[in-house]
């Protein structure tokens, strides 16, 4: 939806949108987990050479590109908006990047 169409909502039928994304958001985390591994076989199974980052390129990628910093500024933003779940999505992508 663009700025124009988003403006010309009433405040109700906005707030209802934001309610529907987050509830899609909330969603989002569980959908993903479950289909990370078969999304990783059938890219395999297509030819794409899928490669885990080792522990040292994870430390360089976090060093350079400050990625929690950013995380926990859009986590913020999300508990703002009423997103409940939110921090459990943030920590089990943590958790795979850290590989715990």
């Amino acid at each position: 939806m663009n700025k124009d169409v988003w403006k010309s909502l009433s405040e109700k039928e906005q707030e209802a949108f934001e309610r529907a994304a987050n509830f899609a958001y909330d969603q989002l985390g569980d959908v993903v987990n479950a289909a990370l591994p078969e999304q990783i076989e059938r890219l395999q199974a297509d030819g794409a050479e899928v490669r885990i980052l080792s522990d040292k390129e994870v430390s360089e990628w976090e060093r350079i590109t400050k990625y929690k910093d950013i995380q926990d500024k859009w986590l913020q933003e999300k508990i703002g908006a009423g997103s409940i779940k939110m921090p459990e999505v943030l920590k089990e992508i943590r958790r795979l990047i850290e590989r715990d």
